[in-house]
């Protein structure tokens, strides 16, 4: 057997790819871009289009490939709503399967995304709600073919793998499709008789920012109200989206009202690049997951981010623009309605001695008059009572000589 690609048309020769668009578009680049060895790099890629019911060629081009680094090609603004490319494989031998990575298709100046993978599967026998039923058993391709056209899917004789576990056992794998029927449906840990059916996804996006009606990026500080000269910490959170590997996020605060203070990195995330510009109100960071393990499917706290009120009032920690990529093909912008902002309310704290800030005599009232009580009418003429429990006790100590270090007035801090 011709073992050259991974797709795999009847006599396994080509690697082909399709795309299908509702309407006419205009093609002008394609970037290619391989991480196997050398020996899986094709050689020779052919761009078709569609017209009058045919594919018909439009450009065979020799290419020369370096692992990791995107080849574009240009392609002359070719218009059609269909589109395959073929990829010859650079050896014949069935140890080095032709490996196509990364794809990117320029359309009317808009980069569009490849994914490849394999599609899920369903969960039991009789669950539909799968990709494998949606494309492949349900789809007509907007009227263009009978749904599970073996002419067009090749999906007969042999069974394709998905990525979905089984319920009832869970460290297998769902099969589907084989035994000349598409809507065939097994399980297994090993076998030779499935094979491997990538599927194409494209992000057709024109923009590059493709909402999800989501708040996916949020800042979320862990007291909503301090004190004049109080420092807060803002969790950086994204959520409500899935194989994020890194982030880069651009960030504005009130600097009237606010101090930023610095960072905090959290376990699973590394902080790449940080750019402060204080005086301007902005913040960058550059955010990386570390690993595999640590790629974004859930609610995840990014980086911690310390402010310090500096004046009373409401204040903004909002988002200016965040990018976001899943280590693979997509690379996007967020859009606004998926970010949302932090509000920090700055109060004035009363000091003991009512003198308008703490100082080393607030700390000794505070001391001469432990395990009283506050309400007595000797002690009224003083807020003892800082953390407002009803006594006066060493954690009322703690936070006046803590309110009393961040006080930039009291003498021995200058």
């Amino acid at each position: 057997m011709n073992n050259k690609s991974y797709y795999i048309t009847d006599n396994n020769e080509l690697l082909k790819l399709a795309c299908t668009y509702d309407e006419d578009v205009n093609i002008n680049k394609l970037q290619i871009m391989v991480n196997g060895s050398a020996a899986s790099l094709p050689e020779k890629v052919t761009i078709e289009y569609f017209e009058n019911q045919t594919y018909k060629v439009h450009s065979v081009q020799s290419i020369v490939l370096a692992k990791d680094k995107f080849l574009t090609l240009n392609i002359d603004g070719l218009s059609s709503n269909k589109f395959r490319i073929k990829f010859e494989s650079q050896y014949d031998h069935p140890n080095y399967p032709l490996r196509i990575n990364n794809l990117r298709l320029s359309t009317d100046f808009s980069m569009h995304n490849f994914k490849t993978r394999i599609l899920t599967g369903g969960f039991e026998y009789d669950d539909t709600e799968n990709e494998w039923s949606k494309y492949l058993i349900n789809s007509d391709l907007n009227g263009t073919i009978t749904p599970g056209n073996h002419e067009y899917w090749n999906i007969n004789g042999v069974g394709s793998w998905t990525s979905t576990s089984p319920t009832v056992a869970p460290s297998q794998k769902v099969i589907q499709g084989g035994n000349n029927t598409v809507t065939d449906w097994t399980y297994q840990e090993t076998t030779n008789t499935a094979g491997f059916r990538p599927v194409l996804f494209i992000d057709n996006d024109h923009d590059n920012t493709e909402g999800s009606g989501e708040v996916v990026l949020d800042i979320v500080p862990e007291k909503e109200t301090i004190n004049l000269n109080e420092t807060v910490t803002a969790d950086l959170v994204i959520e409500n989206i899935s194989e994020i590997a890194a982030e880069d996020i651009k960030l504005a605060y009130d600097n009237e009202k606010l101090e930023f203070v610095g960072f905090e990195e959290v376990d699973g995330m590394k902080l790449v690049k940080s750019i402060e510009e204080t005086e301007n109100e902005k913040l960058r960071v550059i955010i990386a997951s570390k690993g595999e393990a640590n790629i974004v499917n859930e609610r995840e706290v990014l980086l911690k981010l310390k402010f310090k009120g500096i004046q009373t009032g409401e204040a903004l920690v909002d988002r200016m623009m965040c990018r976001v990529t899943d280590g693979i093909a997509m690379e996007r912008n967020l859009a606004d309605e998926e970010c949302d902002k932090g509000t920090i309310t700055i109060e004035r704290l009363m000091d003991v001695n009512h003198s308008g800030e703490f100082t080393l005599l607030d700390l000794g009232i505070g001391a001469r008059n432990l395990f009283k009580d506050p309400s007595e009418p000797a002690l009224a003429i003083y807020n003892t009572d800082i953390v407002a429990d009803g006594e006066i006790n060493e954690d009322d100590l703690l936070e006046i000589g803590k309110f009393m270090l961040e006080n930039p007035n009291y003498e021995t801090n200058n």
